[in-house]
């Protein structure tokens, strides 16, 4: 049913089952509820109602729930049966670009509203269909521009999400697909002292760790896209008496482009990728990373100069909300950050990522959940 109207599947890393759990678990929920004074939503919701007094969320964020239906762009009331959630404590949803009030000390208004992947998407300047960004943050997460169509590929993974609305324009819907754990897998290997500095991952000498036959599977949290396994858990597979540290860091490296290369094929067979493709993300400091996953995905890879895609994405939205606001017309804003580099495919990885694919298999229904 999640899969069918709010085009998520049924996942913990979603909202809605911990606001179930909040209201079975936190001793006050019930008696909150009773008194008709619980409210529950996202952060942005709590941080809109303390700047400006609205009780709001916006459409993309309500999407990220699974309480949303994405073709009414409403609270479900399936879903939220399902989940045990009374529909009647969540927030408002509005478009991203929308007067969501004011903060009264300053008389400013905010203007705009968005979930951080759909901001990065928007800051990239991904407003064309088939257009497409992946950030490489704590997870790993592609989406591609649908347009005003919703494209659902459940079956291999890839999950339809609702982009941005603007207001008194048709809403723009992006297909998604995300990795658990790409930056936060490097610093598991900080913690397990296997490393001690960033820097001496940036550069390896000599064929990589995947070539040599020694591979690592990055599902320290289970695995995402497309396999949606929580019971999924990482593990190397080629080590022998002459594996190093080295090697095992730069294995990780790889394992996380390779995963995430995955996420770039499945996504290319249903909206057509372009031959550049924009990154942001803290890995993108790393060069082997980034050289490494140009030939993995044989596509040039885009970084942009400004760190802050997500927060230069909000902002543009801003922009068109206060011109709505002030006189009632939008002026897109779709101009892309400035480049910090580029990297082109120097050698295909053909034969690494299918022994890779291979790996992935044998990490597959480990954890019991």
């Amino acid at each position: 049913m999640t899969l069918e109207r709010a085009g998520l599947p049924l996942d913990p890393y979603f909202s809605a089952s911990k606001m179930r759990w909040l209201l079975t678990r936190v001793d006050a929920a019930p008696k909150l509820l009773g008194e008709g004074r619980l409210r529950m939503g996202t952060t942005d919701t709590y941080f809109l109602e303390r700047l400006t007094g609205e009780y709001v969320t916006d459409a993309s964020t309500a999407s990220r729930t699974s309480l949303m239906n994405l073709e009414s762009e409403s609270w479900d009331d399936e879903l939220c049966r399902l989940f045990g959630i009374p529909i009647e404590i969540l927030p408002s949803i509005r478009p991203t670009c929308h007067n969501f009030g004011e903060i009264e000390e300053y008389r400013l208004p905010v203007t705009a509203s968005i979930v951080d992947q759909q901001a990065a998407l928007y800051g990239h300047g991904c407003v064309d269909r088939g257009a497409t960004k992946i950030t490489f943050g704590t997870g790993a997460f592609a989406l591609s521009n649908t347009g005003n169509e919703i494209i659902r590929q459940t079956d291999k993974g890839i999950l339809p999400t609702l982009a941005w609305k603007l207001e008194g324009e048709p809403t723009t819907y992006a297909v998604d697909a995300g990795l658990y754990n790409a930056g936060s897998a490097i610093d598991w290997l900080m913690r397990t002292f296997l490393t001690m500095n960033f820097d001496c991952l940036n550069h390896f000498e000599g064929d990589s760790a995947a070539s040599r036959g020694l591979m690592f599977v990055p599902a320290l949290s289970g695995l995402g896209f497309p396999y949606w396994d929580r019971t999924a858990s990482s593990l190397w597979l080629g080590m022998s008496l002459d594996t190093s540290r080295e090697d095992l860091c730069r294995s990780v490296i790889e394992g996380v482009a390779l995963l995430a290369g995955q996420l770039i094929d499945e996504l290319d067979q249903v909206v057509s990728i372009p031959d550049t493709l924009p990154i942001d993300g803290g890995l993108t400091n790393n060069p082997y990373f980034c050289q490494y996953f140009a030939d993995v995905v044989q596509r040039e890879v885009f970084i942009p100069n400004n760190t802050e895609v997500t927060a230069y994405g909000t902002a543009k939205l801003a922009l068109l909300g206060y011109q709505s606001v002030k006189t009632g017309t939008q002026f897109p804003t779709t101009g892309v950050a400035k480049p910090k580099g580029y990297y082109s495919p120097q050698q295909r990885r053909d034969g690494e990522k299918s022994r890779f694919l291979e790996a992935v298999s044998r990490c597959r229904s480990w954890m019991h959940v």
